[in-house]
């Protein structure tokens, strides 16, 4: 857990540095407030009960009540400030995780989104990670809090008698195990459906697409569809319901034992009253200062159990910001003139997918020269598309040389390589941009002017229908 909070508060640490010292300097104030308070309430019953009855204010207890008064004032704007830095932080949270995984996503090879060995720690990654990731930070902060309101009050109530803080925290401890049992089992739900998840979320997805849609329609599928979707999904809440079920009865035991800890020490404090040897006033802060422990505890041990909980999937999210590419760049590598139109040779060159052991490609030999036209014509599964996956350089072949120009492509600057090509696979994207973008994300390296997009629809014989459009190139697609 430590490695874990440690890298993923170093990612918010090098974008947001002013937030979290911020939130850090509000946590303290916030954590504090409750113990001055009720310290400076104690001072205040004590004064009092001495001047009871006596007609006299005496300076001392003028001064009391005016800090207590200024301190009540300052407590819901301290919570006020406290409450704005965190939402603020928060919100930065998500960018960051976003972001970060958004662009780990463009940097992991095509083959590793491809690998059924990746696919699940990709799926749970993309399903838990950052939401996960963002309450795993916040919830650290208000950890540290907690963690100082035990210290503070251990402080306090050590200086009464140990008996109270062993007490009040050996009967918190059964929280902490009910806590992350349960944590453990819900990640464990989780990580045994992984697959099950997979397919869920595919199969949703055919209902938000309209091409999709149409084909469910015609083939009649919907219910069938539906119905899968359905078995799914009461799957995943079944084993979460069995899991919730066995947690609240522990849980509820767990409480009740603690409770019987507080109601111990207040009596044994109130003892001490009845006998002379505690004042009213420090008895109300001694007694506030025992709820404070038991909740900062409660607390302490309810967040390190989510924190254990998010722990198993902050694990996969770094381990997939950790994944390393498998097709390895040149460093400095041969960049291709961009005017020039480079020859293509495949030298007996074979492939197999990772992890199988069927050739799909074996000893493939051709040449394309530049302004030649070749046809590549096969059954489903003869390697068509791995072949041209090969040429854009998704996967190395497992034997022979893929050469441009002469030069191995391994060789070659990927990017200036790409420039070259264009490629629609069977399954294309759909951007939801208007005309004019969607033309224009082609190149998006060169600055897009309505001269070159028009050009574009021109070459690709599209621009009749588009001029036919009440938007024409702003009409959305």
């Amino acid at each position: 857990m430590w490695r874990n909070s440690r890298r993923l508060t170093s990612l918010i640490w090098r974008r947001k540095k002013g937030l979290i010292i911020g939130l850090t300097v509000t946590l303290i104030i916030t954590g504090a407030m409750p113990f001055i308070v009720s310290g400076v309430n104690g001072l205040f019953i004590n004064n009092l009960v001495n001047v009871a009855g006596t007609g006299n204010i005496p300076q001392g207890l003028v001064i009391i009540t005016f800090v207590l008064a200024l301190l009540l004032f300052i407590r819901p704007l301290a919570n006020t400030l406290h409450g704005y830095v965190d939402r603020l932080l928060f919100l930065s949270n998500e960018e960051v995780f976003v972001l970060e995984v958004v662009k780990k996503s463009s940097e992991i090879d095509i083959a590793v989104h491809e690998s059924p060995r990746y696919n699940n720690l990709l799926n749970r990654v993309e399903e838990q990670g950052t939401w996960r990731a963002k309450n795993y930070i916040d919830r650290l902060f208000y950890l540290i809090q907690d963690i100082f309101q035990v210290l503070l009050a251990v402080i306090i109530l050590f200086a009464t008698s140990w008996k109270l803080v062993f007490v009040v925290r050996l009967f918190s401890i059964p929280e902490l195990i009910v806590e992350a049992k349960h944590g453990q089992v819900v990640w464990g739900i989780d990580s045994s459906n992984s697959e099950a998840k997979r397919r869920y979320w595919n199969l949703k997805s055919h209902f938000q697409r309209k091409s999709d849609l149409s084909e469910l329609k015609l083939f009649q599928n919907t219910h069938h569809f539906i119905s899968q979707i359905r078995e799914l999904y009461s799957k995943f809440i079944s084993d979460q319901y069995k899991a919730e079920k066995g947690r609240i009865g522990s849980r509820a035991l767990a409480l009740t034992l603690s409770q019987v800890a507080i109601i111990g020490c207040i009596i044994f404090l109130a003892i001490h009253v009845v006998k002379g040897g505690l004042l009213i006033g420090t008895f109300t802060f001694l007694t506030a200062s025992i709820w404070e422990l038991r909740s900062a505890i409660s607390s302490a041990f309810n967040s390190l159990a989510r924190q254990y909980e998010d722990d198993l999937y902050m694990t996969d999210l770094i381990e997939f910001l950790d994944i390393e590419p498998k097709v390895i760049k040149p460093y400095n590598g041969i960049r291709l003139d961009p005017n020039k139109t480079p020859a293509i040779e495949f030298r007996n060159v074979s492939f197999v997918y990772p992890d199988t052991s069927n050739n799909i490609l074996e000893n493939i030999s051709f040449k394309l020269q530049p302004g030649e036209k070749m046809a590549l014509v096969g059954v489903n599964g003869a390697g068509k598309t791995t072949l041209v996956k090969l040429l854009c350089r998704f996967y190395d072949p497992t034997e022979g040389k893929i050469l441009i120009d002469g030069h191995d492509l391994k060789e070659i600057d990927i990017e200036s390589w790409y420039h070259h090509l264009g490629v629609l696979f069977q399954d294309y994207s759909h951007y939801y941009f208007a005309v004019k973008d969607a033309i224009s994300i082609g190149r998006t390296s060169t600055p897009a002017t309505s001269e070159l997009i028009q050009n574009a629809a021109k070459q690709s014989e599209s621009d009749m229908c588009i001029e036919e459009w009440d938007k024409k190139y702003e009409q959305g697609c």
